[in-house]
């Protein structure tokens, strides 16, 4: 994935944060538009944040998967190819949705 969306994907995880802090601020709850507004970017944020989780936990699944390619063993080898292939679709799958999913589309 590229840099820049990487950076925008982070930027909006941040936001998600912050936006659930002010949720929880007794000021902003007092203020029924501000809840609204903020409860409705939480929303949007939402799912996007879990797809950019699962694509970081992929890439952490690839990397485990390509250190076990420098093992001597083939079967560890063959094993590795096929977690770096699925890790590959499902990275795939993964940035279809979060292209879906990108907040005001």
């Amino acid at each position: 994935m590229n840099a820049s969306i990487l950076t925008k994907l982070e930027q909006l995880s941040m936001r998600l944060e912050e936006v659930g802090a002010m949720l929880s601020d007794p000021e902003v709850a007092s203020d029924q538009k501000k809840f609204r507004e903020l409860s409705i970017e939480h929303s949007q944020l939402t799912p996007v944040n879990e797809q950019f989780s699962q694509y970081l936990a992929t890439q952490e699944d690839i990397e485990a998967a390509e250190s076990m390619l420098l093992e001597d063993d083939d079967e560890m080898k063959a094993m590795a190819k096929e977690e770096i292939s699925e890790g590959v679709d499902k990275d795939s799958e993964v940035f279809k949705k979060l292209y879906k999913k990108k907040p005001g589309r």
